[in-house]
């Protein structure tokens, strides 16, 4: 597979040549900025087909189980973060951290450990692994902890009084372990509303880069300046959907400081999603600056935009294989019209590059209406 090169902005593969039952074709694209053209082979149709998997567990639990089992072996892991299951903002702030452990997110009850929460850590941990648990009690219950440590491994929890400041700490346990360098590149997304902010995530986990939380109101705290300002010092910033959930006064504030910023966003969360693919392939007209890794359609996921765990679930998977997260939903006229938009401008145009690709959930939440879209998109 061609991955388009840093710096280029790529029209979407055309085929030139078509594939027959015995040969393969090509297919090329061309970049908008200086016409420069990559050609790829284009499988020839007799290749093995493929379907989606779906990875759908009885609950939210189970999921994520089920999709750490795809990218994780037995005992290979000498770091596992938990956090809440019933709140997003944590596991959220968790995605670069866990790229740069090269570990596993597990969702878990805050008041009991999940059961198969508990089975994964089991299979997971490697010997003398430490648990990071992210937030106070009220987030993970300290009968949770107790019940982790029982399992023989160590704990560490990692927490502030509110949801900025756990991101804060995240941020500088990042830092312990000689990541997030200053001068590199953030993500500002909200902490009260997860839509926008669930497909950066898998991203965030690539590319190791951390993702800082606004307060309610768009708004950027005090103690989060300072640490942008004193610690951080980013050249780059990528915002997070519009200016309801990140202001415009906060984009404002962090261009003063002499920071380029991009804003990714859409109309819907649909939209936003798609916006932010886009920009993970490098295919964002007049974007202020490329991703640091280029993620690939390969492997790709896609989970409902109406609810976070099977979506935050998903990280753990995407984010190890660098692959993004699409958020889909038929549940309205306007989200059935947008999920089909994307899965035949994205997901179809680039079947040619795919040989796997995840849903996660069950049909309560993707339906089989649109397991079928995107069977369709890659036949």
């Amino acid at each position: 597979m061609v991955t388009p090169a840093m710096g280029h902005l790529w029209s979407p593969w055309e085929i030139t040549t078509e594939a027959t039952p015995s040969q393969p074709g090509t297919a090329e694209h061309i970049c908008l900025r200086c016409g420069e053209t990559e050609t790829m082979s284009v499988p020839y149709t007799g290749h093995e087909p493929w379907t989606w998997t779906r990875l759908a567990g009885a609950n939210r639990y189970q999921t994520t189980a089920m999709a750490a089992q795809q990218a994780y072996e037995d005992h290979s892991c000498k770091h596992i973060i938990v956090a809440s299951g019933q709140s997003f903002p944590d596991a959220l702030a968790g995605s670069a951290l866990a790229g740069v452990l090269e570990c596993p997110i597990l969702l878990t009850n805050k008041l009991k450990l999940s059961p198969d929460t508990k089975t994964e850590l089991q299979r997971l941990a490697a010997p003398d692994c430490e648990v990071f648990i992210l937030g106070g009690s009220g987030a993970v219950s300290q009968a949770v902890e107790n019940e982790i440590i029982a399992l023989g491994v160590t704990t560490d929890r990692v927490e502030g009084p509110n949801r900025e400041a756990t991101a804060k700490m995240v941020y500088l346990k990042g830092v312990e372990f000689d990541a997030f360098p200053a001068g590199g590149t953030i993500i500002v997304a909200t902490g009260y509303s997860f839509a926008d902010a669930l497909s950066i995530s898998p991203y965030a986990y690539a590319s190791k880069t951390p993702i800082i939380l606004s307060k309610k109101n768009g708004s950027l705290s005090t103690e989060t300046k300072a640490l942008i300002q004193d610690t951080v010092k980013p050249k780059r910033a990528i915002i997070i959907g519009g200016t309801g959930v990140v202001s415009q006064a906060s984009e404002d504030w962090l261009t003063a400081q002499g920071i380029k910023v991009l804003r990714l966003q859409g109309a819907t969360r649909y939209e936003t999603s798609s916006d932010i693919l886009r920009w993970e392939m490098g295919m964002k007209e007049g974007a202020a600056f490329e991703p640091e890794i280029v993620m690939t359609m390969d492997g790709m996921g896609v989970a409902t935009g109406a609810s976070f765990a099977d979506a935050l679930g998903s990280v753990s998977l995407l984010g190890r294989e660098a692959s993004p997260l699409l958020l889909v939903a038929d549940n309205s006229k306007k989200n059935r019209e947008a999920t089909q938009a994307n899965i035949n401008e994205l997901v179809k145009t680039f079947a040619y590059t795919m040989t796997k690709g995840y849903i996660f959930g069950g049909t309560g939440t993707v339906s089989q209406k649109i397991e079928n879209w995107l069977n369709d998109a890659v036949e």
